[in-house]
């Protein structure tokens, strides 16, 4: 029933995060580490699943690649955008 897909869902989150978005390689000792990491392996997950749904995608998500495409499509565009903004603000100029 909807226990056991709600159940499911989740497992499958939680394995996905494991092995690809380094949840597996873990080493933080403290709460507030654990919170961290956590907001990162979510965040990350969730960039390449709309990274994989922007493909509409007719199989099973290979989180590889969609992590790829995430990294193609968000990343180098937000880290242009910055260092144009510290730019204008004159950080890199003397």
């Amino acid at each position: 029933g909807l226990t056991a897909n709600i159940v499911s869902l989740i497992e499958g989150f939680f394995k996905t995060a494991k092995s690809r978005f380094g949840s597996d390689r873990f080493g933080q000792h403290s709460y507030q580490g654990v919170d961290r990491w956590l907001v990162l392996v979510i965040v990350a997950y969730i960039l390449a699943h709309w990274a994989y749904l922007s493909q509409s995608p007719t199989t099973l998500p290979d989180w590889g690649h969609a992590a790829q495409l995430a990294l193609e499509s968000c990343l180098a565009p937000f880290v242009i955008a910055r260092l144009l903004f510290l730019y204008s603000c004159k950080i890199f100029v003397d």
